[in-house]
Order: C-alpha cells, then structure tokens, then sequence
C-alpha cells in the first residue's frame, strides 16, 4: 500500500487525477478516506496506461489518500505503475458529470441532465473511468442519434497569454 495524508477543508470538492498502467491485467483499489470513513474513490482494473480522475468533497481538516493492489495471488508477476498523482481543490462547474447521480436503467437521465434519446445512466466500473456512473447513448442498443445536454450556469473567461 501507498498512501499520503494532505489538508483539505470541510466542504470543499478536490479533483484527484493519476495515471496507472500495469504489466499484467491488475486490480487496484483507490480509497479518499476521513479518518475511518471512505468519502471516495473505487477499485479499477488496470492494464493498458490510463488517466484516472476522481471527485469527492472533503468532510474534514485532512483526507488520506491509500493506493492499494487487491489483484490477489496470480501465477504470473504483475506490477502496477503509478505517476502524476495530484489532488486540487476542483473547479468543475459542471455537476454530476461522471453520471453517478440518478436511477440506473435505459430511458433514465441523470441528474441535472436533459436526454432526449432512449439512452439511459447504467453502471459499470468496467467502462467507466470515473465512479461507477456512465451514460449510454443508445441506451445499450435500442436507439441511435440520442442527445445528452446540460444548461451550464457559470462561464469562466478563458485567459491568454500575451
């Protein structure tokens, strides 16, 4: 297990972003824990190098961040390959846009979503890259042309350099 310990403040989203990879097909698992309490994170199967991103809001002064490998015994080695590790506070406007809020099933939209497709929110911690959470388009083949939109209620300016 790797793990490291970093301040954070009540009530405040931090977006943790890392790349993993592995020699072999591996599990790891992906803990942001307060004290004994599990604020997020998930267990993602690991093999072909990958962004991984997670969002979760802090419930206390400190959060723990533990990486663990729960690949079990194999016959074979395998290593699993961490890098670019970081945790910030978060300044995504956009909620709910790893679909985890919201009935499961086709023709449910996700929270905070407008669908006007028979797609629907499913969950699948084998094709989602973020939670569990993802919205199938065609709401696992009954439809085509689906559309998915979201009203956005604040626009950053982009700054450029001169």
């Amino acid at each position: 297990m790797l793990s490291r310990v970093f301040d954070t403040e009540p009530g405040k989203v931090y977006r943790l972003e890392f790349d993993a990879a592995a020699t072999a097909c591996a599990g790891l698992l992906v803990e942001l824990c307060d004290g004994a309490t599990v604020i997020g994170g998930g267990a993602f199967a690991v093999g072909r190098p990958e962004a991984v991103f997670i969002t979760v809001e802090a419930t206390g002064s400190t959060t723990e961040l533990p990486f663990s490998d729960v690949t079990g015994a194999r016959p074979y080695d395998h290593d699993i390959h961490l890098d670019r590790v970081s945790v910030r506070p978060s300044t995504d406007y956009i909620t709910n846009g790893s679909f985890e809020d919201g009935p499961p099933g086709n023709g449910h939209t996700p929270e905070g979503w407008t669908s006007a497709d028979t797609g629907g929110r499913f969950e699948s911690n084998a094709r989602s890259t973020e939670g569990l959470g993802l919205y199938a388009m065609d709401g696992r083949g009954s439809g085509q042309d689906g559309v998915l939109s979201k009203n956005i209620s604040r626009v950053v300016p982009v700054r450029r350099c001169s």
